[in-house]
């Protein structure tokens, strides 16, 4: 479960059922407590809100939420999830339905949500080592045909999962694709690709591509560029 990106959307989506942000953020932070939770009464609670149609986002706080003693009673709720018509709710249901029953429908579904442009390899995430994502080998096909995705977000998602995966000669391939994208034209892409290297380890692979947009001729490439360096620093 990632707190804060769920706190994220909490307070970035339209406030459409609670105008009180702050409400919202306590709120969730409930959901999410009830999935730490192991009594029955918690446990049930949680399950009521993935279920219940209403507020999308303490659906969505309930779907991160979710842990693998949920797993059996949850499963059902979060296939039918992963084909609901708001994406804010089917994309974290097909992670979490990937996560927990790897399989062509759930695999098919991951990839139908690829030219939305959301970061999807966390479906395949099964835990990390020094801050750095550890993938199930069935990543590294879902990696590699993203890497031509015609959705600069899905190609620069799956480069990054190549990276990450770190076997050749797929993460050579990876690097070239982010290489390419911060090369490219248009600023506002070279800026994207840029916040993707923005992670929570530390890559050798990722100083000559840092260096070479702290002299990009985009000023906000230069400052993103050179924040970034500054947290790398030793």
């Amino acid at each position: 479960m990632n707190v804060l990106l769920v706190l994220a959307f909490v307070v970035t989506t339209p406030p459409a059922e609670t105008p009180d942000r702050d409400q919202r953020r306590r709120e969730v932070a409930q959901v999410l407590k009830l999935g730490l939770s192991d009594l029955p009464a918690d446990r049930e609670a949680l399950l009521e809100t993935l279920g219940s149609p209403g507020v999308v986002w303490k659906r969505v706080a309930a779907i991160h939420a979710l842990r693998p003693v949920h797993r059996q009673r949850a499963l059902p709720v979060v296939r039918r999830l992963a084909k609901h018509l708001d994406v804010a709710i089917r994309i974290p249901a097909v992670i979490q339905w990937v996560r927990w029953e790897l399989n062509a429908g759930s695999l098919r579904q991951l990839t139908n949500q690829r030219s939305l442009g959301g970061s999807l390899r966390g479906a395949f995430q099964n835990g990390e080592k020094r801050g750095r994502p550890l993938y199930r080998p069935q990543a590294a096909t879902f990696f590699r045909e993203g890497l031509t995705h015609s959705n600069l977000h899905a190609r620069l998602d799956a480069a990054m999962g190549c990276v990450e995966m770190n076997q050749e000669p797929l993460r050579s391939r990876a690097l070239k694709v982010l290489e390419g994208e911060l090369t490219h034209d248009d600023p506002g892409v070279r800026l994207l690709a840029l916040r993707y290297l923005s992670v929570q380890y530390d890559d050798p692979a990722f100083a000559p591509l840092l260096e070479r947009a702290r002299q990009d001729k985009d000023p906000a490439v230069r400052q993103a560029a050179a924040r970034m360096t500054s947290r790398l620093a030793p």
